[in-house]
Protein backbone atom coordinates (compact mmCIF):
# COMPACT_ATOMS: atom_id res chain seq x y z
CA UNK A 1 0.00 0.00 0.00
CA UNK A 2 1.33 3.44 -0.91
CA UNK A 3 0.25 6.51 1.02
CA UNK A 4 1.18 10.13 0.60
CA UNK A 5 1.32 12.47 3.57
CA UNK A 6 1.71 16.18 2.93
CA UNK A 7 3.32 18.10 5.77
CA UNK A 8 4.28 21.68 6.33
CA UNK A 9 7.86 22.24 7.44
CA UNK A 10 6.56 24.01 10.53
CA UNK A 11 9.11 22.18 12.65
CA UNK A 12 11.02 25.24 11.65
CA UNK A 13 14.00 27.01 13.07
CA UNK A 14 13.31 28.78 16.35
CA UNK A 15 14.53 32.35 16.30
CA UNK A 16 14.32 35.16 18.86
CA UNK A 17 11.35 37.47 18.77
CA UNK A 18 12.94 39.94 21.20
CA UNK A 19 15.69 41.21 18.95
CA UNK A 20 17.97 43.81 20.51
CA UNK A 21 17.97 47.34 19.13
CA UNK A 22 21.57 47.10 17.96
CA UNK A 23 20.92 43.91 16.03
CA UNK A 24 17.73 45.25 14.48
CA UNK A 25 19.59 48.33 13.25
CA UNK A 26 22.52 46.28 11.96
CA UNK A 27 20.18 43.98 10.05
CA UNK A 28 18.30 46.92 8.55
CA UNK A 29 21.59 48.26 7.17
CA UNK A 30 21.49 45.20 4.87
CA UNK A 31 17.80 45.62 4.11
CA UNK A 32 16.78 42.90 6.58
CA UNK A 33 13.78 43.66 8.80
CA UNK A 34 13.85 40.97 11.48
CA UNK A 35 10.48 42.09 12.85
CA UNK A 36 8.79 41.82 9.46
CA UNK A 37 9.97 38.90 7.26
CA UNK A 38 9.92 39.69 3.53
CA UNK A 39 6.70 38.99 1.70
CA UNK A 40 8.44 38.89 -1.68
CA UNK A 41 10.12 35.50 -1.52
CA UNK A 42 11.65 36.04 -4.94
CA UNK A 43 13.72 39.02 -3.79
CA UNK A 44 17.39 39.24 -2.88
CA UNK A 45 16.19 40.54 0.48
CA UNK A 46 14.82 37.08 1.22
CA UNK A 47 18.31 35.61 0.75
CA UNK A 48 19.79 38.16 3.12
CA UNK A 49 17.04 37.46 5.66
CA UNK A 50 17.87 33.73 5.59
CA UNK A 51 21.58 34.46 5.84
CA UNK A 52 21.07 36.57 8.94
CA UNK A 53 19.10 33.78 10.64
CA UNK A 54 21.43 30.94 9.64
CA UNK A 55 24.19 29.47 11.80
CA UNK A 56 26.15 28.49 8.69
CA UNK A 57 25.93 29.71 5.10
CA UNK A 58 27.97 27.75 2.58
CA UNK A 59 28.41 26.67 -0.99
CA UNK A 60 28.48 22.89 -1.26
CA UNK A 61 27.98 19.94 -3.58
CA UNK A 62 25.49 17.13 -3.01
CA UNK A 63 27.45 13.86 -2.81
CA UNK A 64 24.84 11.42 -1.51
CA UNK A 65 21.19 11.15 -0.51
CA UNK A 66 19.83 8.41 1.72
CA UNK A 67 16.36 7.52 2.93
CA UNK A 68 16.23 6.02 6.46
CA UNK A 69 12.51 5.09 5.97
CA UNK A 70 11.91 5.56 9.70
CA UNK A 71 12.42 8.35 12.22
CA UNK A 72 11.69 12.07 12.16
CA UNK A 73 13.98 12.79 9.20
CA UNK A 74 13.17 10.78 6.11
CA UNK A 75 15.84 12.19 3.78
CA UNK A 76 19.48 12.78 4.72
CA UNK A 77 21.49 14.83 2.22
CA UNK A 78 25.28 14.65 2.43
CA UNK A 79 27.12 17.78 1.29
CA UNK A 80 30.77 18.27 0.40
CA UNK A 81 31.65 21.61 1.96
CA UNK A 82 32.90 24.24 -0.46
CA UNK A 83 33.35 27.83 0.66
CA UNK A 84 31.81 28.92 3.97
CA UNK A 85 30.40 32.44 3.97
CA UNK A 86 29.14 32.51 7.55
CA UNK A 87 29.90 30.37 10.58
CA UNK A 88 32.29 27.44 10.43
CA UNK A 89 32.40 23.71 9.81
CA UNK A 90 34.84 21.33 11.47
CA UNK A 91 34.30 18.74 8.77
CA UNK A 92 34.54 18.54 5.00
CA UNK A 93 31.09 16.93 4.98
CA UNK A 94 27.84 18.09 6.57
CA UNK A 95 24.35 16.63 6.46
CA UNK A 96 20.98 18.26 5.82
CA UNK A 97 18.02 16.54 7.48
CA UNK A 98 14.69 16.76 5.67
CA UNK A 99 11.27 15.72 6.93
CA UNK A 100 10.17 14.86 3.38
CA UNK A 101 10.81 11.39 1.99
CA UNK A 102 9.64 7.79 1.79
CA UNK A 103 8.76 5.91 4.95
CA UNK A 104 7.78 2.43 6.06
CA UNK A 105 5.36 1.47 8.86
CA UNK A 106 6.32 -2.03 9.96
CA UNK A 107 3.19 -2.77 11.98
CA UNK A 108 0.97 -2.36 8.94
CA UNK A 109 3.58 -3.22 6.29
CA UNK A 110 2.78 0.10 4.66
CA UNK A 111 5.01 2.24 2.48
CA UNK A 112 4.29 5.92 2.07
CA UNK A 113 5.75 9.24 1.16
CA UNK A 114 5.88 12.31 3.38
CA UNK A 115 6.12 15.61 1.57
CA UNK A 116 6.56 19.11 2.98
CA UNK A 117 5.44 21.56 0.33
CA UNK A 118 7.82 24.29 1.51
CA UNK A 119 10.93 22.13 1.74
CA UNK A 120 13.53 22.02 -1.03
CA UNK A 121 14.69 18.81 -2.67
CA UNK A 122 18.22 17.89 -3.74
CA UNK A 123 19.95 15.98 -6.54
CA UNK A 124 23.31 14.21 -6.43
CA UNK A 125 25.99 16.30 -8.11
CA UNK A 126 24.02 19.51 -7.59
CA UNK A 127 25.98 22.57 -6.46
CA UNK A 128 24.04 24.54 -3.89
CA UNK A 129 24.03 27.51 -1.57
CA UNK A 130 22.51 26.49 1.76
CA UNK A 131 21.46 28.34 4.90
CA UNK A 132 21.80 25.93 7.80
CA UNK A 133 20.66 25.91 11.42
CA UNK A 134 20.52 23.48 14.32
CA UNK A 135 17.82 25.39 16.19
CA UNK A 136 14.43 23.71 16.54
CA UNK A 137 11.02 24.63 17.82
CA UNK A 138 10.27 22.31 20.73
CA UNK A 139 9.13 22.23 24.32
CA UNK A 140 12.35 22.30 26.40
CA UNK A 141 10.61 20.22 29.07
CA UNK A 142 10.30 17.29 26.70
CA UNK A 143 12.85 15.32 24.63
CA UNK A 144 13.20 16.83 21.18
CA UNK A 145 12.39 14.12 18.63
CA UNK A 146 13.78 16.38 15.93
CA UNK A 147 17.11 17.11 17.61
CA UNK A 148 20.00 16.83 15.16
CA UNK A 149 22.97 14.50 15.41
CA UNK A 150 26.40 16.18 15.36
CA UNK A 151 27.16 17.51 11.90
CA UNK A 152 23.49 17.51 10.90
CA UNK A 153 21.40 20.61 10.18
CA UNK A 154 18.06 21.87 8.92
CA UNK A 155 17.53 24.37 6.13
CA UNK A 156 16.37 27.77 7.33
CA UNK A 157 12.79 28.05 6.03
CA UNK A 158 13.35 24.82 4.09
CA UNK A 159 15.15 26.69 1.32
CA UNK A 160 18.26 25.99 -0.75
CA UNK A 161 19.66 27.78 -3.80
CA UNK A 162 21.15 26.10 -6.86
CA UNK A 163 24.44 27.29 -8.35
CA UNK A 164 24.80 27.39 -12.13
CA UNK A 165 28.18 28.75 -13.19
CA UNK A 166 28.51 32.30 -11.94
CA UNK A 167 24.83 32.64 -10.98
CA UNK A 168 22.66 31.39 -8.14
CA UNK A 169 19.08 30.42 -8.92
CA UNK A 170 17.01 31.43 -5.97
CA UNK A 171 13.42 31.49 -4.85
CA UNK A 172 11.19 29.59 -2.48
CA UNK A 173 11.03 25.82 -2.71
CA UNK A 174 8.74 24.80 -5.53
CA UNK A 175 8.52 28.29 -6.97
CA UNK A 176 9.88 29.67 -10.20
CA UNK A 177 13.40 30.98 -9.82
CA UNK A 178 15.40 34.05 -10.59
CA UNK A 179 19.17 34.46 -10.65
CA UNK A 180 21.73 36.46 -8.72
CA UNK A 181 25.44 36.80 -9.51
CA UNK A 182 27.47 34.53 -7.22
CA UNK A 183 30.17 37.14 -6.68
CA UNK A 184 27.82 39.90 -5.53
CA UNK A 185 25.75 37.61 -3.31
CA UNK A 186 28.87 36.10 -1.74
CA UNK A 187 30.34 39.51 -1.01
CA UNK A 188 27.14 40.79 0.61
CA UNK A 189 26.67 37.71 2.81
CA UNK A 190 30.31 37.79 3.97
CA UNK A 191 29.97 41.47 4.89
CA UNK A 192 26.75 40.69 6.75
CA UNK A 193 28.38 37.82 8.64
CA UNK A 194 31.27 40.05 9.73
CA UNK A 195 28.89 42.68 11.07
CA UNK A 196 26.77 40.06 12.84
CA UNK A 197 29.82 38.45 14.44
CA UNK A 198 30.79 41.76 16.03
CA UNK A 199 27.40 42.28 17.66
CA UNK A 200 27.43 41.79 21.45
CA UNK A 201 25.16 39.49 23.40
CA UNK A 202 23.71 37.56 20.50
CA UNK A 203 21.32 34.80 21.64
Amino acid sequence: MIATLTLSADRAAAFPIDWGTEELEAARSFGVDLEQPPTDLMSAGFAFHLAWLADIVMYAEVVSIRYPMVGPYLTIVELQVGSVLKGSSNSERVFVDLISGPYYVGESARFGNSWASDESSFEIGEKVLVFLTRERLHDPREPDAYAHEPGHYSLVNGVKWTVHGDCVDYGYAGSSTQSLPVEALTDDIEKMAAVQEDLPNLP
